[in-house]
C-alpha cells in the first residue's frame, strides 16, 4: 500500500456525477439566485405588487431570458471538449440547477398572475420543458446502474454471442 504525504493526491480518482460536481456548486449559485429573486419579490415597492409589467418583473424577465438562451446553449457547448472549470460536467451541472432556478425566476416574474394568455402559454411550455429535463437527470442518473446490474456476471463477450445465437435462431425461424 502506497501512503501518501499530506497534499499529495492519489492516481485514482474516484467518479463524481454532475449533478455533485465540484461539491454541488451550481445547486448553491442556483439556491442562491432563487433566495435572491423571491427577497427582491417580497422587498420590492411596487404597488399593488410586482409582476411582469413592473420594473422588477422587467428585471426578473431579462433575467430568465439570458437564462433561457445560455440554457439552450448545451448543445453546442456539447461539441467542444474542454477541461477545468468549464468542463462539460461543470455545463451540465449548471444546466441542470440554474434551469430548476429558473422556474422560481419565472413565476416571481409572472408575479403569481396566470390567465388564459400568451404568457401562461409561455410559463407552461417553459414547465414541460423542465420537468421533462428532471426526468431526464432521473433516468440518466439510475438508468445506468440497473442495465450493469442486469447484466449480472456475463463478460462482454458472452453477451455478444447470445446475440449472435439468437440473431441465428431468429433467421432460422424467419427462413422457414
Amino acid at each position: 500500500m502506497v501512503r501518501l504525504r499530506k497534499g499529495q493526491r492519489s492516481n485514482a480518482q474516484q467518479h463524481v456525477g454532475f449533478l455533485r460536481h465540484a461539491g454541488y456548486r451550481w445547486a448553491w449559485v442556483g439556491l442562491a439566485l432563487s433566495i435572491a429573486a423571491a427577497a427582491g419579490y417580497v422587498l420590492a415597492d411596487v404597488q399593488p405588487r410586482p409582476n411582469g409589467g413592473s420594473w422588477y418583473g422587467y428585471l426578473l424577465g431579462t433575467i430568465g431570458a439570458v437564462l433561457i438562451v445560455w440554457l439552450t446553449m448545451l448543445g453546442v457547448r456539447k461539441r467542444a471538449i474542454t477541461r477545468g472549470n468549464w468542463s462539460l460536467k461543470a455545463w451540465v451541472s449548471a444546466h441542470v440547477y440554474l434551469g430548476i432556478a429558473l422556474v422560481a425566476i419565472a413565476t416571481l416574474h409572472s408575479g403569481l398572475q396566470f390567465g388564459w394568455n400568451i404568457h401562461t402559454l409561455a410559463y407552461g411550455l417553459m414547465m414541460l420543458v423542465v420537468l421533462s429535463g428532471l426526468y431526464g437527470v432521473a433516468v440518466y442518473a439510475t438508468l445506468p446502474k440497473s442495465l450493469s446490474n442486469n447484466r449480472g456476471e456475463t463478460t462482454q463477450k458472452q453477451m455478444v454471442e447470445a446475440i449472435r445465437s439468437l440473431d441465428r435462431q431468429l433467421n432460422d425461424a424467419a427462413s422457414r
